[in-house]
C-alpha cells in the first residue's frame, strides 16, 4: 500500500479523493487537510506520507512557505492536480520542488497511474500538460506573455518598459492615471510580478 497525504482548499473534493482511493485497496489515506499549517501539524502527527496530492496551490499558502516544507521531505513526493494545463507555470511551481504535474479530467484512473509512477519512478507528467509544455516551450518568451494580456494591456506594458510615468502614459492613451494603475494591476497579477520594477526586468530578460 501507499500511504498519501492530501492537502485540498476544497473540501468536496479532498473527500472525493479520500473515497476514490480508499476503494482501491492499493492506497492509505494518512491525513486530508486544506492548510499549510495544518499540513506541517498532520505530518508530525501521522507521519510523512510517501506521496503529497496539491490541488489549488494559490489557495493554499504561500509559495515560500510551502517550499520550505517540501524541500524538508527527502522522500516525499507530491503531485500536483491541475483543472487545465494553462495553469502550470513552470517558473513559479519548480521552486516548490514538485515532483508530478496531472490534470484533472474524468478519468480518475489516471490519479492511481500517476501515483504509482510517481513512487516508482520518481517523477510523473501527464501527457496532456507534456503536449502543452512542448508546445509552449516552442513559442519565444515575450510570444507567451503578450497572449495573456490584452492589446491595451501590451501597450501600457510596452510604454512602461519605455519609461513613462502613469500620467504620460494616461495622456497618449487617452485615459486616466487610475485606469493606467487598474491595468497594471492585472498585468502584475497575469505575469506574476509585484512591481514596476520585476516587470520590466521581466521583459528585459527576453530581449
Amino acid at each position: 500500500m501507499i500511504d498519501v497525504g492530501i492537502i485540498v482548499a476544497n473540501q468536496v473534493q479532498s473527500t472525493f479523493y479520500e473515497t476514490y482511493l480508499k476503494s482501491t485497496k492499493r492506497f492509505r489515506i494518512s491525513f486530508s487537510v486544506d492548510t499549510l499549517s495544518s499540513l506541517t501539524t498532520a505530518i508530525i502527527v501521522y507521519g510523512e506520507p510517501e506521496v503529497l496530492i496539491i490541488q489549488s496551490l494559490q489557495e493554499i499558502g504561500s509559495i515560500e512557505e510551502f517550499s520550505v516544507i517540501l524541500k524538508s521531505r527527502q522522500t516525499l513526493k507530491s503531485l500536483l492536480i491541475l483543472e487545465k494545463p494553462e495553469d502550470l507555470d513552470l517558473a513559479y511551481v519548480t521552486r516548490l520542488g514538485i515532483h508530478g504535474y496531472l490534470q484533472k479530467s474524468g478519468n480518475i484512473q489516471e490519479l492511481t497511474d500517476a501515483m504509482e509512477k510517481l513512487v516508482a519512478e520518481g517523477g510523473y507528467i501527464s501527457p496532456r500538460i507534456a503536449t502543452h509544455l512542448i508546445n509552449n516551450l516552442q513559442k519565444r518568451p515575450e510570444d507567451r506573455y503578450n497572449e495573456l494580456l490584452t492589446n491595451r494591456e501590451r501597450e501600457i506594458m510596452k510604454f512602461i518598459c519605455e519609461g513613462l510615468t502613469y500620467k504620460e502614459i494616461a495622456e497618449r492613451m487617452f485615459i486616466t492615471p487610475f485606469t493606467v494603475n487598474q491595468h497594471l494591476k492585472k498585468i502584475y497579477l497575469k505575469l506574476k510580478v509585484k512591481s514596476k520594477g520585476e516587470l520590466i526586468s521581466k521583459m528585459l530578460s527576453v530581449k
